[in-house]
């Protein structure tokens, strides 16, 4: 493996970066997040540059990237925007790389090209209030009614659901069948009849809505089942979350830089006693620790990223990237803000607002206990 960029990677991050600059200025997120509201207009901007076709062949209106590419793409959005990449995971990312691998030719050249220019959005309903690290556990159905199936049930906690256009929905279509071999997904536009929509409260994360979603007898046709007929588990979600794993450890890697920097900018100007706090030596440890943690979350990255792309297995490592890259990102804004002192903790520093989103990479898109348990198999304990 060779560890050095390319011209064009290079290219590519400094292009994101100016983008953001001028289109996401950290004063604007600051805004956005504060009014809980997600920038559509640079999302299209985005999507108008390429930057969200990424994931999506180039016969579909994407530009299919490497795995890598499109990892240190989302390290560099995050560092701007983590409402942006957080998106950026949940559409572009799980919607774009699912249905390019098990959708359809009809489903392709109906969903792909708008989700690569960013007209329309995705998102992934699969957690339910019974079924959440136990996701084969989820209990909403879809039953075959003529040429459609109708669904029923509640999910919970699905990001970005009020803001997309179809949602990704995971359902138990075999009720009878074992927990994993029972479950279908179905691409299921918002604005069906029965489908209602709720946002919820939460800590963090204020960009990018999370949402209730129920579903009461909503008519889908049965074209728009994605993958096999009781064959999600291993076609739509165990292979989609992989992917999305990658992605989440260049969040957290992309946002945990950005931390750090706004946290040394501001102490190399803070004095105290006399001094600047980078003087002393234990601040220097923190920071010291801070650059070496988060450079180990990028190489585990960009090294199963690099895996994913010759073919070669990686869940293991995809599970490793997650655990660490999300435990890492929480560790380094702790550390930032204990080095920062009171003012990180004020609403106008951008740390208070990454120490809130932060918490929940150890939690959604798998645990840490569950990336634990995942890499304890994968290594046949």
């Amino acid at each position: 493996m060779d560890f050095a960029l390319t011209d064009e990677q290079r290219m590519m991050q400094e292009s994101v970066r100016a983008l953001m600059a001028r289109e996401a200025p950290p004063e604007k997120i600051r805004e956005w997040d504060q009014a809980h509201e997600f920038p559509d207009e640079v999302w299209r901007k985005l999507g108008a540059q390429g930057w969200l076709g990424l994931t999506i062949p180039e016969e579909f209106g994407g530009t299919g990237a490497s795995v890598l590419d499109t990892v240190l793409f989302s390290e560099q959005l995050s560092y701007c925007a983590t409402g942006l990449s957080a998106a950026f995971q949940r559409s572009a990312c799980y919607g774009g790389t699912v249905i390019s691998r098990v959708g359809t030719q009809e489903q392709k050249e109906t969903y792909l090209p708008p989700i690569a220019s960013g007209e329309s959005m995705v998102a992934v309903a699969l957690t339910e209030p019974g079924a959440g690290s136990d996701a084969a556990a989820l209990q909403t159905r879809a039953t075959r009614d003529g040429d459609h199936y109708l669904i029923n049930g509640q999910k919970v906690y699905t990001s970005g659901a009020d803001q997309a256009d179809w949602l990704i929905v995971a359902v138990r279509t075999d009720p009878s069948a074992p927990a994993r071999e029972g479950i279908s997904t179905f691409i299921v536009p918002t604005d069906l009849d029965g489908l209602e929509i709720r946002r919820m409260d939460k800590l963090g994360n204020w960009m990018v809505s999370t949402c209730e979603v129920y579903f009461d007898d909503v008519a889908v046709p049965a074209e728009n089942l994605l993958g096999d007929l009781n064959g999600a588990w291993q076609s739509t979600l165990s292979s989609g979350l992989d992917a999305e794993r990658l992605i989440i450890g260049s969040h957290c890697t992309g946002s945990a830089q950005r931390a750090f920097d706004v946290a040394r900018d501001y102490a190399v100007s803070r004095e105290q006693f006399g001094r600047p706090i980078t003087s002393f030596q234990m601040i220097k440890q923190k920071f010291a620790d801070m650059a070496a943690s988060i450079q180990g979350a990028r190489l585990m990255t960009q090294h199963a990223a690099w895996l994913v792309d010759q073919g070669l297995p990686a869940r293991k490592e995809s599970s490793m990237v997650k655990m660490v890259a999300s435990e890492m990102w929480n560790d380094v804004v702790y550390e930032a803000m204990q080095a920062c002192g009171g003012w990180s903790y004020m609403m106008e520093s951008e740390l208070q607002r990454q120490y809130r989103d932060a918490r929940l990479y150890t939690i959604g898109g798998g645990t840490s206990e569950i990336q634990r348990l995942i890499i304890a198999k994968e290594l046949g304990l």
